[in-house]
């Protein structure tokens, strides 16, 4: 079966952050789950400039990362390192600060 089918079956009902209960509809986890390839194809496209120094693409992709996924502390510190290699040391520290946060 596949892990999407699989999850609308067995998890219908969905606990949602804060406590409240909902039902999750078949759009609602396709959806989660197109978000989460999303957030992989561009965090791998944000690694792949930074590894070719292309410091402000990558800036880019781990933004809209951030974006998607505020809570992604890999890319809160991958964003650091992209902006201090750009001298933006401020904008590092923020990021970094962020990270630790989470």
């Amino acid at each position: 079966m596949h892990r999407l089918a699989l999850t609308v079956a067995l998890l219908m009902p969905l606990v949602i952050d804060g406590g409240f209960i909902a039902t999750a509809t078949p759009e609602v986890l396709v959806a989660n789950e197109s978000k989460t390839k999303s957030v992989e194809t561009l965090f791998k496209s944000a690694f792949r400039k930074s590894e070719s120094e292309d410091y402000r693409g990558a800036i880019d992709d781990y933004s809209k990362v951030i974006e998607l996924d505020p809570k992604h502390k890999i890319a809160y510190t991958s964003r650091g390192y992209n902006r201090q290699q750009i001298g933006d040391y401020e904008g590092a520290i923020d990021d970094y600060s962020k990270a630790i946060e989470l």
